[in-house]
């Protein structure tokens, strides 16, 4: 979760205007989509640590 956030604050700080409105367009989706992945990669990369140990 930290992750995520601290890479699209990298990803969107030069062009926060820019980023403003992609979100307005439906952006929106594909940020919630992307964060989406990043929690399923914690997940697994939990369970499979769990799983080894």
């Amino acid at each position: 979760m930290t992750i995520g956030s601290g890479f699209g604050q990298a990803r969107g700080g030069g062009n926060f205007r820019q980023g403003e409105r992609l979100i307005d367009m439906g952006g929106h989706m594909v940020q919630r989509r992307s964060q989406a992945r990043w929690d399923g990669m914690e997940t697994h990369r939990r369970s499979v640590l769990s799983a080894g140990s």
